[in-house]
């Protein structure tokens, strides 16, 4: 009994790394195969030129910047972290008629990660005008892009711009006004930037006096 109970002493050390081997095979397995997916997307994504065309007509394009990429926020992500439905090939189908389509029925993939944005977004002013019918209302991507995704406020300047793509007219404005020229001329960190205002993902009517008191 002595000798059976050194024995299970002796072997027991070994019985747990056989177990945390077994366990561990299955997610190195897949760790690799994530690996070679990724490698077969780099391969075709960064041929320059690559696209395709649109039922609308719009070139859509498929040529990935990998270093860019690699740079981004995301740059750690797998493709298929995002591009869910990318199991292989040949691709499903795309059905999008025209590229703002296509990124519409691209963007609520971002919930994933961002579930709490991502419904902040759905009661906001740009909500709003998307379930009116305008197309034109902000979504993730247009203030985030989708493979060069930066830090939104590095450095605090990018905030502003990015809001001045849509909002080129009033954002002329701000860089005339005390903030814009303390922000951008001294950069002044107390100087206000768009969503200290506005928001960022949910953003109130600044035309009601709630607003306007708040």
């Amino acid at each position: 009994m002595r000798f059976v109970r050194i024995f299970r002493q002796l072997f027991r050390p070994f019985r747990k790394a056989c177990v945390a081997g077994l366990i561990g095979l299955p997610l190195i397995a897949m760790t690799h195969a994530a690996q070679d997916a990724d490698f077969s997307c780099i391969g075709c994504h960064t041929t320059p030129g690559l696209s395709t065309r649109l039922p609308g007509g719009e070139l859509l394009p498929l040529t990935l910047d990998i270093e860019e990429f690699r740079a981004s926020v995301h740059g750690k992500l797998r493709c298929m972290d995002c591009h869910t439905n990318m199991q292989g090939y040949p691709h499903p189908k795309i059905t999008a008629y025209d590229h703002r389509a296509f990124q519409m029925e691209r963007y609520p993939q971002c919930q994933t990660c961002h579930p709490d944005q991502y419904k902040q977004a759905l009661d906001s002013n740009h909500a709003r005008i998307l379930a009116a019918g305008n197309r034109n209302g902000a979504i993730c991507v247009d203030c985030h892009g989708s493979h060069a995704v930066a830090k939104p406020n590095q450095p605090r300047q990018r905030i502003s711009t990015s809001c001045g793509h849509c909002h080129r007219t009033i954002y002329e404005q701000y860089l005339e006004s005390a903030h814009g020229q303390s922000l951008l001329e001294i950069s002044n960190p107390d100087a206000p930037v768009c969503t200290d205002c506005h928001g960022s993902h949910r953003q109130d009517d600044p035309s009601t006096m709630a607003f306007r008191l708040k």
